[in-house]
């Protein structure tokens, strides 16, 4: 069962769920930054598509990209886009750049991407774990 605020009118899993209400357009994000921002952004929203039904919630310091939980968040700046996203367990191949245990069956990951070839097979799958794990953890 999801919780819809009665304010803004997004969706969580948990009844009162801290946030902000503020409405942010994902454009604001990739203002001044070079094109490829923008691709690298694009593309991981497209593969994320095909995992089930997604939402793309942009705040202010974020895109979180949300099945029933976020299982995605993107940050964008003018030379990277940095992901994070949960695994099973711990993984330190290119392009992760770090890890943190934060509960018995997740591992928080990140990394960091400058070139829309990165968004491939290997990272997808990983992607594809997060949804997986968030989907299940209804």
């Amino acid at each position: 069962m999801t919780w819809t605020c009665p304010v803004c009118k997004k969706e969580f899993e948990q009844r009162m769920q801290p946030h902000t209400c503020a409405r942010v357009p994902v454009d604001i994000h990739f203002r001044g930054k070079p094109p490829i921002i923008r691709m690298i952004y694009d593309r991981l929203i497209q593969e994320a598509n095909r995992f089930g039904r997604i939402t793309v919630n942009p705040t202010e310091s974020s895109i979180e990209v949300k099945s029933n939980a976020t299982f995605l968040s993107i940050c964008t700046f003018s030379d990277r886009v940095e992901i994070e996203f949960y695994l099973r367990d711990f993984e330190n191949r290119e392009p992760i750049t770090g890890s943190k245990r934060i509960s018995r069956e997740r591992v928080l990951h990140t990394a960091t991407l400058n070139n829309i070839m990165q968004v491939k097979e290997r990272l997808v799958g990983w992607l594809r774990e997060s949804y997986e794990l968030v989907t299940a953890g209804k």
